[in-house]
């Protein structure tokens, strides 16, 4: 190097191209390598906007008392003597989008509730019949567990599904 510099000989044209294309690959490896990380970043911050979300009407459906009540009516009444449609003065605070439904998933009942947001298809299951009942001849208003299924979606693609039971008190 040093005598490269006193010398009056200089850098050549060759020399100074190879450096340049090695300090390119650097760079564009490390442009790759962030520009992956914004994806990713910006992948799991919607991933987690879906979670959050399927996390709020999780808490908003544990605490509503029409989801209670459909429960109590359809073990009472059936589905065909009681009001599932979305109209319903009971279910205004669902948003739901279409009318509640029974529907079968994996050889189970489910009430399938299709609820308005404005970004993301979001449909919840909650299942007909309780999962752990409080004894074997408990009334239907013990303490039992009914299974709930959150599916987010965006236009294609299942975005986020939590699993919850929902504690009949």
């Amino acid at each position: 190097m040093k005598n490269i510099l006193s010398s009056n000989k200089g850098i050549t044209l060759i020399e100074i191209l190879a450096s340049l294309l090695i300090l390119s690959v650097i760079l564009l490896t490390f442009l790759a390598f962030f520009t992956n990380a914004f994806n990713y970043n910006s992948i799991n911050a919607d991933k987690l906007k879906t979670v959050n979300i399927a996390r709020e009407i999780e808490t908003e459906l544990k605490n509503h008392a029409a989801i209670r009540n459909i429960i109590i009516n359809m073990k009472v009444g059936g589905t065909t003597s009681y009001n599932l449609s979305k109209l319903n003065p009971e279910y205004s605070g669902l948003n739901l989008k279409s009318n509640i439904q029974l529907v079968t998933k994996h050889d189970t009942d489910y009430f399938e509730l299709q609820l308005y947001d404005p970004n993301y298809n979001v449909i919840v299951y909650i299942k007909s019949t309780q999962d752990y009942p409080d004894s074997e001849n408990a009334p239907i208003i013990s303490n039992s567990l009914y299974r709930m299924i959150i599916e987010v979606y965006d236009d294609r693609n299942i975005l986020s599904k939590t699993y919850t039971y929902f504690n009949f008190k």
